[in-house]
């Protein structure tokens, strides 16, 4: 069983937000080949599927509901860190421009 890196999260909350590899490269602003090379190393790192793959369409795994509810309390808390750090920043900066992932990019 292995961790995973930031950008295998944000890769992860792409596909689940968006519903596919396509709809999530989309998002992520790059290619399709790109997200399926991180999926694929996340599941073969993480030692299970996160997906089912069904009439060449992707369904969440039980594993991949419990997973996406802990990324999104994660995403809410650096929205909050962002957010107290934006109204820091702007105190000092008033041009001050935020951190943005590229998956939630509501400030």
């Amino acid at each position: 069983m292995g961790r995973m890196n930031f950008r295998q999260v944000e890769v992860f909350k792409a596909i689940m937000t968006a519903g596919s590899v396509t709809d999530a490269a989309r998002l992520l602003h790059v290619s399709v080949p790109a997200v399926s090379q991180v999926l694929s190393h996340t599941e073969s790192q993480l030692g299970f599927p996160l997906f089912e793959r069904i009439k060449g369409r992707l369904h969440p795994t039980t594993e991949a509901h419990r997973l996406y509810s802990e990324v999104e309390l994660v995403y809410q808390g650096v929205q909050r860190i962002d957010r107290l750090a934006c109204r820091s920043c702007r105190s000092i900066i008033p041009t001050c421009i935020p951190f943005r992932s590229r998956v939630d990019a509501s400030c």
